[in-house]
């Protein structure tokens, strides 16, 4: 039965609400990773946990988090895609360790990509024609004619 009364200003419940939104393979190591350490964190034990996930209303607050959070990585990930598209300068180092400048060129993949992103690249074209097509009857009837008579003398030979 779910807890009906909650003050959605709770900061603890809405860190708790972020931490479950948030894919735990991309936390940085300082984050916590399992339940007991995020009820340490926040200052609870594990079972104010598992009674925040039955408040009403819990699941749609963690989805509407897991998007924001996934609609702001997908900006990062289409620029990085924009810039590598049309080439972009990195820093690295060498062999010493020295910074260095790298001129990556425009990568046709990512062009591709970026364009299938915009909805301006398509595999395939939709063609629509129109007209009449005439195919010669006669002709066609006589190829049949000859493929079966060739048919028929090598099934002839076989027995």
């Amino acid at each position: 039965m779910p807890i009906k009364k909650h003050k959605a200003t709770d900061s603890n419940y809405l860190e708790f609400v972020e931490w479950e939104a948030k894919p735990h393979h991309l936390m940085s190591d300082d984050e916590p990773k399992s339940y007991d350490e995020i009820a340490k964190k926040l200052g609870v034990v594990r079972k104010t946990l598992y009674d925040w996930r039955k408040i009403e209303g819990h699941w749609d607050r963690v989805t509407k988090s897991y998007n924001k959070y996934h609609k702001s990585k997908l900006l990062d990930v289409r620029d990085a895609l924009y810039n590598r598209a049309n080439g972009v300068t990195v820093e690295t180092r060498d062999k010493k360790g020295e910074l260095i400048y790298k001129e990556l060129p425009p990568d046709p993949k990512a062009i591709e990509l970026y364009l299938k992103y915009e909805d301006k690249w398509r595999e395939k074209m939709d063609t629509e024609i129109s007209g009449t097509i005439t195919i010669n009857a006669d002709e066609a009837v006589k190829e049949v004619l000859k493929a079966k008579e060739a048919l028929n003398a090598i099934a002839s030979v076989k027995k």
